[in-house]
Parts: structure tokens; C-alpha cells; sequence
């Protein structure tokens, strides 16, 4: 939560003590209040005006209009101030009450007022556009000055034509943001996504202010907040299925065939009050039932190409369940548990992959979530959070047999992959807002510890490997390895971090943001390091332009999975044997004099740093049009890049015991330039909305991996190369007649670099290129996808469409209650939605991999393609 929220939290909290006292005075003379407060024949109204998250809304307006004998009773316009309860006194009679304010959807109702009688009412307004939550009770400069500022809210119809898939959600989201953006469920990074019905916004940013809050990384720290709609109102929830059918996809352009396939999903939502205005609850569940289809692109051994469409069945079950209170001194305390059981059959098929390299994978994700904050005192606001999460792997290989690999054509045997790995994460952190004048100090400390205990189990069986076709036919492999040793570890990864920072109002229209940040990880021995950042927002008395300024210093944690290979693979608990030109088959390791190979870190190993600077630009043309761009520069460091200590110079190694010794050194960079534009068109009307968006991204670095050993002589500055697609384009247009609704989002980019390298190796690293070809100078063709949503919603006949907007109601007559304008408020909520949503509505050939082995039968041709056009329809019923 930003620290401007937290402050006027804060001070709402305080400013609710003498309402209440006041509604406890209220209750105890009530009667004689009515006897003698009230005029004969009148009743009272006391309304109060909530948010989603059942925060009182300022400034609401009231319009109060006498449904019979109109002429007798004039019209009232009340606008409510801060009180949590405002009273109205009318005649006794029918209303006709229009309840509003800025940002949130305005709702009608009817209502009866009995005379000498108390009428309480809870109105709920449900949010008019997402993306105007941020300036809800501030002004627009306030807003621009907002250090979490920049960013895009998607709409309630972009969220719902957003995948129903997770996988494929987390996707199209991260294509959206930055590039390394990092996915965080209120406030918490990992774990399964949320169904679209239980989401409340997406905010992705289009450019970070670099707050020291952040740990960041190379990329500067940016994320994809999602934020959970809580449980409030009365009790209501959704039932919906999707399926998706072969018959109404079109055929893989790879494929020489359409073998059945389909999905199914179905789900559930369920939220409310478990005690009113105290405890709710949301529940959620999804089933997913998939069949996907793999294209296989090979030459087999008598040179003849071979082109196959398997099937790739699958299953995913995920569960939410979410409980909030509100404790005392206005506390709240929010838990969640999610659990997840995927199973993925016939995995690693596809491109050069025949049918026996299948393996079928279980997986299961359980998270628990425990978050409270609330106010400290009157300047101070508090939150603390706890996440635990732990989760498993299991692999089982379809067939148990080497591997024979054919490089550019083909490979064949056991996929040799077995074993598995469990996880267990503790995260836990707590944040301190502090306000003093124009400063907003934030302060606050990190903890994340996972323990890891794995049984990962690889080519433990052997692989041949060929540099042609010719070679198979004969059999001359030139090359034979095997691993060999204990696959079981266990290790700690423990990270920590604590910084502070402070927002400084230097003048009305200019915000000075700095900070520092310290972080310390235990798989590196280098101490703590010091993360300084700083932001300079200025924006005039308008709220537009606002430009922004920005510099930080980041650092990426080491990889737990670089640390893993270091332990598996170390000479010792397990090694790696290699034969060179051996024979075809290999009888006996031992007998056929193997060198042994292992890798290693190097001891002055440094955690990867960066520096990042950007400016950003956003001003609003007119109502409902916005343009932003920022442009960034980033310097990365210490790299992590393979360094092979025992190569092949003049046809022998140093030391001939051993093969390849590669090191993990720290000696790598990268260079990377990015500008980011968009324009959003969000007009008054409310019919239509849409977004674009332009990505421009110069990204080089001279590494391919923390194991990838540079080819040629070997020179860090032969190996610099463009990473990342250059050029992207993202839109989205959303259109509302009526009861049809209409969603088209195009998505582009350019090709995807890769290497070209030559069939030949006498180390077994096969990093060699072609004379004059520099590392990653070949792209993949562009990717085009668009998609589109169409939906239809049936409402009750007679009954308004309220939006999603949720009436409480509760009063002196229970009986009343039940009538009139408890009917109004239900109405919204019971619906029937019929959709269809369509991805690559061209059936574009999006190829995404080329063979890259000169000489290979398929160098140049495209191996794998994207997913072909398909069409999803369901059903989706609100109650």
C-alpha cells in the first residue's frame, strides 16, 4: 500500500472513534431522539458509503427523490463528509436513492422510510474503471507524483478476455510488462494465479521508480501486482466451464495431420460475509482437463523427414480459499491457503525429440498466506506478512534406454530423467509507514529461507552422440557420456534484506524519492551489499505532464539452480564420464579409459549488479486519452559465463584424467536500452476503452549461461550478441453495447535471436560457429497473435443491472428489508454469460525454433510452431 494511503488511513481510523461513540450515544437514546428530533410522520435514514474493500468513500453523493405524490416532497442532494454515518430525515413514503461518487459506479435503488422509524443502510459501489482506484480522493497532480505511478490498470473487461489457462495467463501478463517483471498475488511473489473471476485488478507497470522497498535485479525490479477481490456484501459467487475443442481449431502448419485434442475447464467462486461488516470469506476452484499437441520435425536415420503430431494429455486442480477480519483499532488480518496438483504427460516430445523421449511429470504448489496491517499510533501505519510454500516434483521416463543423438536431424532412446525434488519456502517481511510534514519515510526488513531436498536423476543410462546422419548409419558416435554417482542433496538458501526510504514533498508540484536497500544472500561469501536509489517526479498544478527521473543500483540473487549442478556434479557425489570416438556400443566405461568432467565455481564469484537509469514522460491529452513513454539504460556485471579449465589445445588437454573442467566465473556484462510508449483512450462514455503499447529493447551480453563456454578462442569480447525480441506492439480495444461486449487484443514482436553453429566439436561442447558468425546473429520469424472475446450477458427481465455493485441492508424492520431494494441489489449479481474467446484469429505460423546446425538436413527450417488458431466457448452463471 503507498505511504499517501497509509497516511489517510491512518487518520481515517483515528477520525472513526467519535462516529462511533457517537452511533453508541445514538443507540442508547433513540427513542428519545425520535420523540423529539424528528418531525411528526418522518423517519430516518442513516447511510454510509463503502468501497470494495470496506473502506468508507468521501464526498459520495446522495440523491434522494419521493417516488409517489413527487409534487409533495422535494428533491435532496446530500453530499456525505467523513462520517462513517450520515442521517437524513423524510416523510414517510417510497425513494428513489442514486448513490455516487468519482471512480466508483454509480448505483439506484428503491427503499422504503416507515415513520419514527431508523433505517440503516450500507451501500457498497463497486469500482467504476480499475485503473482510477490509484487517484480515488486525491487530485491529479497527487497522483502523478505517486511513486508507484506509471502503471496500467486493466479493466474488468481486458481482465476477462485475458486466458483462462494460468500458464498461458502468467504469459500474455509478463508479455505486457517490462521484460523480468515478476508476478505478485496481494503483495506475495509466487504461487498459482488466482481465477479471473476472483481477480480485482492488474496493475502492470510501465515504469519503476526504483524503490528501495523493491529488491529489483537487473531489470530494475518491476512486478505485476494482481490484486484478489475480498469477500463483502452479501454472499454470491459464479459457476462457469470452457471447453475447447480440435474440431473448431485449425491444424499446426508443421503438422501433417489434426489429432483430437481439447480442453476443459470448469470452476467456481464463492465470497461473502461470514460475519457482517467483520469476517468474510472468498472460495475458488478450477479444474483444467487438456490434451495439447507437440509437432515433431526430424530426419531419421534413412534420411527421410518425419513429421508427427502427438498428443500431450494433462490435468491441473487448484483450490483458494481467502478469510479477512477487521481486528481492533482498525486492523484487519487477511489468510489464505492455495493448493495446486498438476500432472503433465509425454513431455520432452517435439522438434528433434522422437516418441520414446516422452516422460510424464507430478507436481504439487500449497501455500499459505497470513498478512495484518493497521494504523500505529497517529502517523504510523504498519504491515507485516508470512507466507509458507512448499511443493514437489516427480519425473518418470517413458522408456528406459540411451539416448542417441543426431545433431540437426534427430534423437532418439529414453528421455533418462527420474526422481524428483521437494521444496519448502518461509518468507516473511514486515513494512513501518511513517509521516512527518512533507516526508513519507517506509522502513522495513525481508526474510525468505527455502530448503531444498532433491533426487534429480539425468543420463544416468548414456548418450551417443553423432555429428550426421552419415555418421549413425555406419555407427562412429563422437561422443559418449554418462553420469554417474549419488543424486541426492539438500541444501539452504537464505536471503535477506532491510531498507528505507522517503518519499519528500520538496514543493507541491516536485517529489524527491531516495533510499537505500542492504542485502545479503548465504550461497555467496561476498557480505552485504549496499543498493542506493533514487527518483525525481515533478508534475505542475494540473497533474500533467508528469516526468519522472530515476537511478538505482540492483543485484540478482545467485541461482539456486547454478548452486544445485555445482553440488550434484563435483568430481565427487556424482561425475561426468566422456568417451571420444567410442565404440558403437560402449561395453564398459571404465575399460574405454573415459575422462572424467565436473564443474565448479570460481572462488571470486560476485552476485550479478546493475545500474539503471531511465526517464519517463505521461500526459493526458484530454479526458480519457493518456500518452507515457520512458526510456531506460541498464549496465549489468559480474555475469555469470563458463570458463572451461582443462580445454583441448593442439589435440590434448593439460590434464588428461580429466575432460572438461568448467568453472562458473563472474566476468560477464551486459548492455541493454529500452523505450517503452503507450496510449490509453479510456472516454466518459464507458463503451469502449483500449490501450497500446510499443516496446523497443536493444539488449546485448557477451554470456549464454552461467555453464555456456564462449566458442572460438574463447574471448568474452567475440561473444556479445543481442538477447530478447527488438520490437514489440501490445493492444487492446474493449467495446460494451448493450449486453454484448467485445474484446480484440493484437500481439506482436519481432524474432527471437539464436546461434548458428557447425556440426563439429572435439571438446563435446559444440559452441564452434561458422568463420565470421557472431553469436546469436540469427532470428526466428516475428510472432503475431490476436485475440478476440466476444460475450453475451442475459440478466433477469425487469430488474436493473447494477454492475457488480453489492447493496447491504439492515434495519429496524428485517421483514422490509427483504423487499424493494434488497431485490434491486441482488439483481446485478444473477446473470447468465455466454463467450466465446478466440486466440490467433489469423492462424499465423508463429515458428519458434529454426534448426541452427549447418550442414543438418533441417538448417534453416522451422521446427516448432505456436499454438494454431482455437476457439473457446462456455458458459459462465453469477448468482
Amino acid at each position: 500500500m503507498q505511504a499517501t494511503h497509509r497516511r489517510e488511513r491512518s487518520v481515517r481510523g483515528c477520525a472513526s472513534v467519535g462516529p462511533a461513540i457517537g452511533m453508541v450515544c445514538l443507540s442508547l437514546i433513540g427513542g428519545l431522539g425520535l420523540a423529539h428530533g424528528q418531525p411528526t410522520g418522518h423517519g430516518r435514514l442513516l447511510l454510509s458509503v463503502l468501497d470494495p474493500t470496506d473502506a468508507l468513500i468521501p464526498h459520495a453523493v446522495v440523491h434522494v427523490a419521493r417516488v409517489e405524490r413527487a409534487g409533495e416532497a422535494p428533491r435532496i442532494t446530500v453530499n456525505l463528509d467523513k462520517s462513517e454515518w450520515t442521517a437524513i430525515e423524510l416523510p414517510e413514503g417510497q425513494y428513489r436513492i442514486r448513490v455516487g461518487a468519482v471512480g466508483f459506479r454509480e448505483v439506484t435503488f428503491l427503499r422504503w422510510v416507515r415513520s419514527s422509524q431508523t433505517t440503516r443502510l450500507t451501500v457498497r459501489l463497486a469500482l467504476e474503471r480499475v485503473d482510477e482506484t490509484v487517484i480515488v480522493s486525491r487530485d491529479r497532480q497527487t497522483s502523478a507524483l505517486d511513486p508507484r505511478g506509471f502503471s496500467t490498470f486493466l479493466s474488468r473487461e481486458q481482465i476477462e478476455a485475458l486466458p483462462d489457462d494460468p500458464d498461458e495467463l502468467a504469459r500474455v501478463l509478463r508479455d505486457m510488462a517490462p521484460p523480468g517483471a515478476v508476478i505478485r498475488i496481494d503483495g506475495f511473489a509466487g504461487g498459482p494465479l488466482p481465477s479471473k473471476a476472483q481477480i480485482l485488478s492488474i496493475r502492470i507497470p510501465r515504469m519503476d521508480a526504483f524503490p528501495a522497498e523493491e529488491h529489483g535485479g537487473l531489470n530494475g525490479g518491476t512486478a505485476i501486482d494482481i490484486v484478489t477481490r475480498p469477500g463483502g456484501g452479501d454472499v454470491q459467487g459464479s459457476v462457469d466451464l470452457t471447453a475447447r475443442h480440435s474440431a473448431l481449431n485449425a491444424r499446426n502448419p508443421l503438422a501433417d495431420s489434426k489429432p483430437p485434442a481439447g480442453t476443459t475447464t470448469a470452476g467456481f467462486t464463492l465470497d461473502g460475509p461470514v460475519i457482517r461488516d467483520r469476517v468474510s470469506f472468498a472460495l475458488s476452484g478450477r479444474f483444467v482437463a487438456r490434451s495439447d499437441t507437440a509437432t515433431l520435425q526430424a530426419v531419421v536415420a534413412d534420411g527421410s523427414p518425419y513429421t508427427r503430431s502427438l498428443r500431450q494429455p494433462g490435468s491441473t486442480w487448484v483450490t483458494d480459499s481467502r478469510l479477512s477480519t477487521r481486528l481492533p483499532a482498525d486492523h484487519t488480518l487477511r489468510a489464505a491457503l492455495s493448493i495446486e496438483r498438476r500432472r503433465n504427460e509425454r513431455l520432452g516430445v517435439g522438434d528433434y525429440n522422437l516418441e520414446e523421449r516422452a516422460f510424464d511429470t507430478d507436481a504439487f504448489d500449497t501455500v499459505v498466506r497470513i498478512a495484518s496491517g493497521g494504523p500505529w499510533g497517529g502517523r504510523r501505519y504498519v504491515e507485516s506478512r508470512m507466507q509458507l510454500r512448499w511443493g514437489g516434483t516427480r519425473n518418470t521416463s517413458a522408456t528406459e534406454a540411451p539416448a542417441m543423438q543426431v545433431l540437426g536431424a534427430f534423437t532418439s532412446g529414453g528421455a533418462q530423467v527420474s526422481g524428483g525434488a521437494r521444496t519448502f519456502e518461509l518468507q516473511a517481511a514486515s513494512d513501518v509507514d511513517y509521516a512527518a510534514g512533507p516526508h513519507a519515510w517506509r522502513t522495513g526488513v525481508l526474510l525468505d529461507t527455502a530448503s531444498y531436498q532433491a533426487n534429480r536423476r539425468a543420463n544416468y543410462l548414456g548418450t551417443y552422440t553423432f555429428t550426421s546422419l552419415a555418421d549413425y548409419q555406419v555407427g562412429r558416435p563422437a561422443f559418449y557420456t554418462l553420469r554417474v554417482g549419488d543424486a541426492r542433496i539438500a541444501y539452504r538458501d537464505v536471503q535477506a534484506g532491510a531498507y528505507v526510504q522517503d518519499d519528500y514533498r520538496v514543493r507541491r508540484s516536485l517529489l524527491l524519492s531516495y533510499g537505500v536497500r542492504t542485502e545479503w544472500q548465504n550461497l555467496l561469501t561476498n557480505g552485504v551489499e549496499v543498493l542506493p536509489r533514487a527518483a525525481l517526479t515533478w508534475s505542475p498544478t494540473g497533474g500533467t505532464p508528469a516526468v519522472r527521473l530515476s537511478w538505482g543500483r540492483f543485484r540478482d540473487w545467485f541461482p539456486s539452480a547454478v548452486h544445485e549442478r555445482i553440488l550434484l556434479v563435483d568430481g565427487q557425489r556424482q561425475v561426468d564420464f566422456r568417451v571420444n570416438f567410442p565404440a558403437f556400443p560402449v561395453a564398459d566405461v571404465a575399460g574405454a579409459a573415459a575422462a572424467r568432467e565436473r564443474v565448479l565455481l570460481e572462488d571470486a564469484v560476485r552476485p550479478a549488479m546493475a545500474q539503471r537509469m531511465s526517464v519517463g514522460v505521461e500526459h493526458q491529452f484530454a479526458p480519457g486519452i493518456r500518452l507515457s513513454a520512458v526510456y531506460a539504460v541498464t549496465r549489468g556485471a559480474h555475469l555469470l559465463r563458463g570458463h572451461n579449465l582443462n580445454p583441448v589445445t593442439g589435440g590434448t588437454r593439460a590434464d588428461e584424467v580429466w575432460g572438461n573442467v568448467v568453472a562458473s566465473a563472474s566476468d560477464a556484462e551486459s548492455r541493454t536500452r529500452s523505450l517503452t510508449a503507450q496510449v490509453l483512450m479510456a472516454p466518459r462514455s464507458r463503451w469502449i476503452d483500449g490501450a497500446v503499447s510499443y516496446l523497443f529493447n536493444r539488449s546485448d551480453t557477451n554470456t549464454a549461461g552461467p555453464f555456456a563456454v564462449p566458442g572460438g578462442t574463447g574471448s568474452l569480447d567475440e561473444e556479445w550478441g543481442p538477447t530478447g525480441a527488438r520490437h514489440a506492439i501490445i493492444g487492446s480495444v474493449a467495446m460494451r453495447l448493450a449486453a454484448f461486449s467485445f474484446t480484440v487484443a493484437p500481439r506482436w514482436r519481432s524474432g527471437m535471436p539464436y546461434t548458428i553453429t557447425a556440426g563439429d566439436s572435439n571438446d563435446g561442447l559444440f559452441t564452434t560457429r561458422p568463420p565470421g558468425v557472431s553469436r546469436n546473429s540469427a532470428t526466428t520469424p516475428p510472432h503475431c497473435d490476436i485475440g478476440v472475446r466476444i460475450a453475451y450477458t442475459i440478466r433477469p427481465r425487469g430488474t436493473p443491472a447494477t454492475h457488480g455493485t453489492t447493496i447491504t441492508l439492515s434495519d429496524d424492520d428485517p421483514a422490509s428489508a427483504a423487499r424493494g431494494a434488497a431485490a434491486a441489489a441482488t439483481a446485478g449479481r444473477r446473470r447468465l454469460e455466454l463467450f466465446a474467446a478466440i486466440q490467433n484469429l489469423t492462424n499465423y505460423p508463429n515458428y519458434a525454433v529454426v534448426g541452427s546446425v549447418v550442414g543438418s538436413p533441417l538448417f534453416g527450417k522451422p521446427l516448432a510452431a505456436g499454438t494454431p488458431r482455437s476457439i473457446d466457448v462456455g458458459a459462465r452463471v453469477g448468482f
